[in-house]
């Protein structure tokens, strides 16, 4: 979820900006309709409504939805512009409409359900012949020299002179990946190249997985991959987050060594990257074989640390009972029955739970959030 100053850096992005708008006036033709995933504030459902579609169906499943709400009625665009707060995925139109447009990405395309919306979305929400921006995206990968970004990961972990060993969580903070710019391209120490390509006129797979060999271009300190993108909305429209490129809103995506590396030119490296969707998102591993005898096999799988607690409760032999606030919780879902207000049922829970809530109105704000989850 974006806040309203999250959702204005995007509109303030011009080369996005620019290339979104550009992309959408080669698709929309009069009478047309339009689906857009994602809608956020509902600018470019705006501009689409104005450049001609008859209907623009507008998906968000957050608040921003309600600012979307008020700009449609201030630009009088009521009767062209149908918002639906929710997934996309929940959401069917009276027909397949002629164009599906999103901008789903983190960092990278590779984030929670993007790609679950975009293979629904073109398969079943779509006409035949319809047009899907964006088309594709190609995504990258270089070994790169970044001590900026990788002491964000691991300066917090040095011994800071407490004279303690601090290695443990270090470990933790290696095994996850960050957001930075990388602006010169002398920066990567090996010649950029692709490892994935999402083609989203054709794409079935949720993963992604690519296999990168290189020779070193120049000797330097390797700290870690980076990761970047670039997108073909529609034929010749596009832009990419490479170093080199102006920064865009989105960043590009790190993943640290254990400890940076020092290369000479014409090191040989090997990287096995995988990106598996698990569900939510992704669980990130990334394999480095450096010549002649490092091997590094890095994972977001092992980023967080768990306590053996949580574990033992997610065991398939362990036989759970309600805590206090699943007793709470059960108490409440079995009086949402579609006739009982709120109010009663907060009267009640503060009553069956004497000990917990002070007075009904405190009951009132926990009956509300299971109410806003559970209910329609």
């Amino acid at each position: 979820m974006y806040s309203l100053t999250g959702y204005g850096a995007m509109v303030a992005d011009d080369v996005r900006r620019r290339a979104y708008v550009a992309a959408l006036e080669r698709v929309i033709q009069p009478g047309c309709t339009v689906l857009e995933i994602g809608t956020g504030p509902g600018v470019f459902a705006l501009l689409a409504a104005r450049m001609g579609a008859r209907k623009v169906y507008a998906i968000e499943p957050d608040d921003s939805i309600e600012v979307a709400r008020q700009l449609v009625g201030a630009h009088g665009l009521d009767d062209k512009i149908e918002l639906f707060q929710g997934l996309s995925t929940d959401f069917t139109p009276p027909q397949p409409v002629d164009v599906v447009f999103s901008d789903l990405r983190g960092i990278l395309p590779l984030l929670r359900g993007h790609l679950p919306a975009i293979i629904d979305a073109r398969e079943r929400l779509l006409a035949p012949q319809g047009a899907l921006i964006p088309q594709q995206d190609r995504l990258w990968a270089a070994v790169v020299e970044a001590e900026e970004s990788y002491g964000a990961h691991v300066d917090g972990w040095s011994d800071h002179g407490l004279d303690l060993d601090l290695s443990i969580p270090r470990e933790f903070t290696t095994s996850t990946w960050g957001r930075t710019w990388v602006s010169d391209l002398d920066q990567c120490l090996v010649e950029p190249r692709t490892w994935a390509t999402l083609d989203y006129r054709a794409l079935q797979s949720l993963d992604a997985k690519g296999h990168l060999e290189w020779r070193v271009r120049r000797a330097g300190r390797a700290h870690g991959i980076l990761m970047w993108f670039d997108t073909l909305l529609v034929e010749g429209v596009g832009y990419s987050t490479a170093p080199g490129e102006r920064p865009l809103v989105y960043r590009q995506q790190f993943l640290p060594f254990p400890r940076p590396v020092e290369l000479s030119a014409g090191d040989r490296v090997d990287l096995r990257l995988e990106a598996i969707y698990t569900g939510s998102d992704y669980v990130w591993r990334w394999v480095t074989e450096i010549e002649p005898s490092i091997r590094f096999d890095q994972s977001t799988f092992f980023s967080s640390p768990v306590s053996l607690a949580r574990l033992r409760k997610r065991a398939a032999s362990h036989v759970p009972k309600l805590n206090g606030k699943g007793q709470v919780l059960d108490f409440v879902l079995r009086r949402i029955d579609g006739r009982t207000a709120l109010e009663a049922i907060a009267r009640e829970l503060t009553g069956a739970f004497p000990g917990r809530f002070e007075d009904w109105r405190q009951a009132l704000e926990k009956v509300g959030e299971i109410a806003e989850s559970y209910s329609d």
